[in-house]
């Protein structure tokens, strides 16, 4: 009788224990702007990791363990990499999901060093394919600027400038600029690059004036594409843009902030996402308006917002194909990715990065539309 009792509670014991480790959470350490000129970015991107977090938890979470986040505010790479250090040594996250371009080239860094997963919220693919921990699903700058370019020249187009922020996605767009436009008879006659915050963008302006160029290549950030068209406006040179990453960034409502919209975008050609939020499907508008009612306004850019909400299923439905949670299986798993969600089907196909449809639009009469 002894005997049975003790087995019984020894056996009760066991099963305590087990459920106290199916609750454990699966933890994502996000790294995102929270504050300064691009919390705008965090914003959105939270409000859609949350809204997808709510349903995943829902439906069981990941096989029985819910979501959870830990936020962390960085909006460069220095932030990000004590941020991200803090997440895998302290926190001892899961994952570590990074927000823009700058965030994710800090972020990496640290997570390929300790061997943790990392999935980039970031236009720039290079840093998932340099690296064995690395992940990202968002759109691709090189393609963006390679399809633009092909626009220019189908346009007659051929002496442009290029104007970009210091950051990753400028030069790796000068980058196939020079590889492929330059060939097919292209000229970049100004290759100007802008400290990011920088209040003064003239020199290169004027520059880029004084050559005369049929077009310019913008690449900025919403506080500094404003900044930039506002001293083009007061130097008279408002040219025909070509903006990659444009509706998120160059054609940013901040971008043209008290500003003539139609004046500074007037034929402007763009990249985007290859999905129209114009002309949704059930599943985006249901979660365009979920995303909305969550932050009390409308989306900029619900193109990028519904890939960063269908992110969090990648990252959830690859952890559930491993019986044991491990940094290894977890990365074997995402570079099997291949999910259809809001914005679209995406495959990794063994790589690390996706390569989704990108369109070309132009501005005419007020707003987008799609570019044949």
């Amino acid at each position: 009788m002894k005997k049975s009792l003790i087995f019984g509670i020894i056996a009760l014991l066991l099963l305590a224990a087990c459920a106290q480790v199916e609750q454990k959470p699966f933890k994502i350490g996000v790294v995102t702007p929270m504050s300064g000129p691009n919390a705008w970015i965090g914003e959105f991107n939270t409000a859609a990791l949350e809204t997808g977090k709510e349903e995943i938890n829902a439906q069981g979470g990941i096989n029985g363990r819910n979501i959870e986040f830990v936020f962390e505010d960085a909006d460069n790479a220095a932030k990000s990499t004590t941020a991200t250090t803090k997440l895998i040594q302290q926190d001892n996250v899961d994952l570590i999901y990074s927000v823009t371009t700058p965030v994710t080239a800090g972020a990496s860094a640290v997570a390929e060093q300790n061997s943790v997963p990392l999935f980039g919220f970031t236009a720039v693919p290079s840093f998932a394919k340099k690296n064995t921990w690395v992940f990202s699903d968002l759109r691709d700058a090189v393609q963006e600027c390679r399809l633009l370019s092909q626009a220019a020249l189908k346009n007659g187009h051929k002496r442009i400038a290029f104007l970009g922020n210091d950051a990753d996605f400028s030069v790796e767009c000068i980058d196939v600029l020079k590889a492929e436009f330059v060939p097919q008879g292209g000229e970049i006659i100004a290759n100007e690059m802008k400290v990011s915050n920088d209040p003064d963008a003239r020199t290169s302006v004027t520059k880029i004036k004084s050559l005369n160029p049929d077009a310019v290549v913008l690449v900025c950030w919403p506080p500094d594409c404003n900044m930039i068209y506002k001293q083009m406006i007061e130097l008279d040179f408002v040219p025909q843009f070509y903006l990659p990453i444009g509706i998120p960034l160059s054609a940013n409502p901040a971008s043209v902030k008290d500003l003539d919209k139609d004046r500074i975008l007037h034929d402007a050609f763009a990249a985007d996402q290859g999905i129209n939020p114009d002309q949704p499907t059930p599943e985006l508008a249901a979660m365009r308006k979920k995303v909305e009612t969550r932050i009390g306004k409308t989306l900029t850019s619900p193109a990028d917002t519904a890939v960063g909400y269908d992110n969090l299923f990648e990252i959830a439905e690859a952890a559930k194909k491993c019986p044991e949670i491990t940094n290894t299986c977890l990365r074997d798993k995402l570079a099997e990715t291949d999910y259809t969600g809001v914005a679209g089907h995406v495959a990794f196909n063994g790589k690390h990065y996706a390569a989704r449809p990108i369109r070309v639009v132009q501005y005419k009469d007020g707003k987008w539309v799609a570019y044949e």
